[in-house]
């Protein structure tokens, strides 16, 4: 069955209103229509089973008829602290992060990042992205919708209550030699306790940057002996964390 997403159902909703792009989806895109047999998902671990009743020009309306929990959501809650990076790379990194299970994606800005963005541009932005991982929540079948939120360097990091946090860093310094292997820095950990990632900017996080998410908890680790892209990198660590501690392979 197709699936689509409503928010302000909750698990002893009966009915379900299609609207905005999620009815274009259904009634323009799929071209389904009274009878059809659908899933509706609010984002918050439920899926639910309905038919659609009614679709006109301005919403479809859904008769539930079942509730379940999701069981492909991830176990894990992993927070993504990401630096903003350029163009439409942060659109792939949402997508993917969607597709993978996080929680939580942090973009933030620093010394290093190339976007600045001010208040309206962020809220703009936000309602966009929102979007990729709705559609990207519907595509592999999870039930919770992260949240995307933007912050400055010093806020993102100060923020995350996750037990373990890990700080992905390559550059040869003195932090080198307190730098372990992902692997690692996972070995034992209680998967229930949180992950925070925190990913640097293109340019790389300056001496000072890294020595404030030490100060802030975050242990330096690496993920092998090549420099990635800021983008390949969280996906990356992001894989890892599953394969490691979650629910893949």
């Amino acid at each position: 069955m197709r699936r689509f997403f409503a928010a302000d159902i909750d698990s002893g909703s009966r009915m379900a209103v299609l609207r905005g792009d999620e009815l274009k989806h259904l009634k323009n895109s799929l071209r389904l229509g009274t009878g059809a047999e659908v899933i509706v998902i609010n984002g918050r671990g439920f899926e639910f089973a309905g038919i659609v009743e009614n679709v006109t020009d301005t919403s479809a309306i859904i008769r539930i008829f079942d509730v379940t929990e999701c069981i492909r959501s991830s176990p894990l809650k992993v927070k993504l602290v990401q630096a903003m990076p350029k163009g439409s790379k942060p659109e792939f990194i949402i997508q993917k992060a969607t597709e993978l299970g996080v929680r939580k994606l942090v973009f933030y800005f620093s010394e290093r990042t190339v976007p600045v963005l001010d208040k309206e541009a962020r809220e703009k932005k936000r309602k966009r992205y929102e979007r990729i991982a709705i559609e990207a929540v519907k595509q592999c079948g999870r039930g919770w919708l992260p949240v995307i939120s933007f912050k400055e360097f010093n806020e993102a990091i100060g923020a995350s209550s996750s037990k373990l946090k890990l700080a992905l860093y390559e550059r040869e310094s003195e932090v080198d030699r307190k730098r372990v292997p992902i692997k690692a820095a996972l070995k034992g950990y209680d998967k229930s306790d949180g992950i925070a990632l925190l990913l640097g900017p293109e340019g790389g996080f300056t001496e000072e940057e890294i020595s404030l998410a030490e100060r802030a908890g975050y242990m330096p680790v690496g993920i092998g002996p090549r420099i990635l892209r800021s983008e390949t990198a969280a996906i990356a660590a992001l894989s890892i964390v599953q394969y490691e501690l979650g629910d893949m392979g």
